[in-house]
This record gives C-alpha cells, structure tokens and sequence, in this order.
C-alpha cells in the first residue's frame, strides 16, 4: 500500500472512530462471529511501542479472550468456542528480541498468550551481523535501532525462545525469513519448511505444531510450499489474509488481521471492524486457491 493510500485510510479511521461508526461495526462484527477467533498479527514492540500496545491489551481484554493452542485444537476438532467473547491469537513475526523485552511481560500482565514466530537462521546469527540479515532478508527494523538497547542484539536468543516456549507459543516462520515464491526450487522449500522445525524442536525441546507463511503478499504462497508444510507434520498454518477463523476453517489457511503494536486505538478499530475483510475477499479466494484450501 502506498504512503498516500496508507495516510487516507487512518484519515478514514479516524474519522469513523470519531462518528461511533467503528465502535459499532466492531460491536456487530463480534456479535456475528460469537462463537469465532480472529487472529492479529504483529512486529516489533521496541520500548517506544509501550504504551500504546498496553492500550491495545486493554482494549482486547474488553473485547476478547484469550486463545491458547490447546484452545485452536479444541475449536478446530469440535466448531466449538464456549468463551463468553470471542477468541484473539495474538501472534508475531520474525523473532525480535523486543518480542521478548517488550510484548512478553505485558501479555502475561493482560492475561494473553502469545504465539511467536521465529525465522530461526535469525536468532543463530551472530549479534554484529543481524542488521546485514535483517536487509538481506527483509526484516523490518528501523523502529528497532532508535531503542538502544536493541542496538546490541535484533534478535532474540535461543535461551529467551526457550523461556516463551514454557507460557507462550512457539511456531515457525521459516529458517531464511523466506518468501515461498513459485520461482524457488523443492529442495530450498523443503530446506526453509522442514529444517527450520527440526531446528527450533533441538533448540526448545517442544514440538513445533505451526508455520507461519513469511511475507503475506498473493505472489508468496504457492501450491508446493503448501503440500510441504503438510507433509512436515505441521497442523497448522497462518496466512495474511484478514478474516475471522470460523467452525469447520482448514487449519492450513488461518487467516490473521494486521494490527501493529504502535498503531492507536481508532486504527485498531478499523483493522477489527470488517471493513478490511471485505477489502481482503479477492486476496483470500487467490491465496486459497494457490495452497489448495477448501476455507477462503
């Protein structure tokens, strides 16, 4: 999305937070999916981000409640969500040790889990060379250098993965941080889906039981990357596609919203409300297309 478009659509936000529009389209949109979860996905939560993401706990503690793994499972085998407000997984990407800093202890003050997504080359690379990876692999950091004490190291250490993985959950995001683009062979696909469970279940010492596809973007998914992460024992795989995740969804194509950590409360509303679904309903019937899904 383009800075302009960007800047029009939090004018919009704004504007629909101000009139009660967004309050009350969230209000409807969780009535009507009651009994669903909805999936966020986040970044990095440098000390600046703070405050605004504890906004953001409280404004999910209102409105949702927590989901665990044993709590997917249960909903994806039954169709089933008997909590009084609907699920929220809150899950981020690419193992930044804000992650661990920042995010870890206010989730645990709010009562949330969080589901941790971990290129794992990311965390094996040496301190002084994870600016490098993180341009040659588009890692997103520049909100992370201005916190000093990111300055030392990006990503999170193996010991502090291993200390989310007793409370938290820990999933796969590949082992380059690597779109999974039609152009890559089999055997770099196998390598990125298949080594970097094996590396993270050495490393944690739990099984790995989800994938998260890096990227997001349409061109991203392909049909090869999907029949591996099948074959690799994962059970379940998120995508970028905006939607909440219904009875009957395919485990392989869980949809999640975008919702930064710094992003304030009239955005929140707005990624939340529907209308991005609406605008995500092509993304979603071509991603599933692409990876097989019988869930668009």
């Amino acid at each position: 999305m383009s800075q302009g478009h960007t800047q029009l659509k939090w004018r919009l936000a704004r504007m629909l937070n101000l009139t009660g529009v967004s309050p009350l389209l969230v209000a409807a949109e969780n009535w009507r999916h009651r009994g669903s979860i909805r999936a966020i996905n986040c970044h990095a939560t440098p000390a600046a981000y703070r405050d605004t993401f504890e906004r953001q706990l409280e404004y999910f503690q209102q409105h949702y409640c927590d989901c665990t793994l044993d709590d997917l499972t249960a909903f994806m085998n039954t169709g089933r969500w008997d909590k009084p407000k609907p699920g929220l997984i809150i899950t981020f990407d690419d193992g930044l040790a804000s992650n661990y800093r920042v995010a870890r202890y206010l989730l645990e003050q709010y009562g949330f889990t969080g589901w941790f997504f971990l290129p794992t080359q990311f965390l094996s690379t040496p301190p002084s060379e994870q600016p490098e990876f993180c341009e040659d692999h588009i890692i997103y950091v520049g909100h992370e250098l201005r916190d000093p004490e990111a300055r030392e190291r990006l990503a999170m250490t193996w010991d502090e993965a291993r200390t989310l993985a007793r409370k938290h959950v820990i999933g796969s995001h590949t082992r380059w941080h690597c779109r999974m683009l039609p152009s890559l062979p089999e055997e770099r696909l196998r390598d990125e889906i298949f080594s970097s469970r094996r590396i993270l279940e050495e490393q944690l010492g739990v099984p790995i039981r989800v994938y998260c596809w890096v990227g997001g973007e349409a061109g991203t998914y392909n049909p090869t990357a999907a029949r591996l992460i099948r074959e690799a024992g994962y059970e379940f795989a998120f995508v970028t596609t905006s939607a909440p995740i219904l009875p009957g969804h395919d485990p392989y194509q869980l949809h999640r919203t975008n919702v930064e950590p710094n992003w304030e409360i009239d955005q929140v509303r707005f990624q939340l409300s529907g209308l991005v679904d609406f605008l995500h309903r092509k993304k979603r019937r071509e991603v599933a297309s692409l990876t097989g899904s019988r869930s668009s």
